[in-house]
């Protein structure tokens, strides 16, 4: 699978798309989230998912 650095203030959505091809937005999250590092983007992976939570119950 391709290295790819995340950085939480730069969108990649194309970089991502190819590199993770097939597979569903919901899957993908959670792979980046475990192969990230960083606490601080964690924690923004975290407020996007509750978001997007949010905004399905809503």
């Amino acid at each position: 699978m391709k290295e790819i650095l995340f950085h939480p203030y730069i969108g990649r959505l194309a970089e991502l798309r190819a590199a993770f091809a097939g597979r569903s937005p919901e899957s993908l999250l959670f792979m980046i989230r475990d192969r990230v590092d960083s606490e601080e983007l964690k924690v923004v992976l975290k407020v996007l998912d509750g978001l997007e939570t949010w905004v399905k119950e809503a």
